[in-house]
């Protein structure tokens, strides 16, 4: 269960190897419900996958025919988020291009926990039309209506006094 794996991560200190591999095992559970057999990773231990300027251990990977199809990688913020979403985004960057340069085929999936109040993540194809870059316009609309729910019901708990217009 998802809510194990974050009760797991919250449990060993920040600096352990093992924060993750909870969260791990459950994508692995999650990717064979959906039909992907045998995927690596997890408390199973990290998986080291050669790059083009070095190698790197990946959370979670599956391999087909010999070569790594998939995968991913896992990051937690949990302190410091103005100072850790850029070192984050910075090793996501990292991390796709030293193995993408050398294998372009390969999936990549990168999860990131984060401890906020609210979060949107909008997915979007920059190599697409004016107007057409949303991957998926429907979900966005959903994901900015909770995360808007998310931080006004917030807002409302903590300052009562404020009067909403609607």
């Amino acid at each position: 269960m998802l809510e194990d794996a974050i009760d797991s991560l919250l449990s060993h200190p920040k600096t352990s190897t093992k924060r993750l591999a909870a969260l791990a095992d459950y994508l692995k559970q999650q990717l064979a419900k959906e039909g992907l057999p045998n995927v690596r990773g997890g408390s199973g231990g990290e998986l080291q996958v050669p790059g083009l300027s070095r190698t790197k251990n990946w959370d979670v990977a599956f391999e087909f025919a010999g070569k790594f199809r998939l995968l991913i990688s896992l990051k937690s913020m949990l302190k410091n988020v103005s100072g850790s979403v850029p070192n984050r985004l910075d090793d996501l960057q990292g991390e796709l291009a030293n193995v993408q340069q050398l294998r372009p085929e390969i999936v990549i999936g990168y999860v990131v926990l984060f401890d906020l109040e609210g979060l949107w993540f909008v997915r979007f194809d920059s190599r697409k039309p004016k107007g057409q870059r949303l991957v998926s316009p429907r979900k966005a609309a959903r994901d900015r209506t909770a995360f808007l729910t998310a931080l006004l019901c917030e807002l409302k708990l903590r300052e009562p006094a404020i009067e909403f217009q609607r």
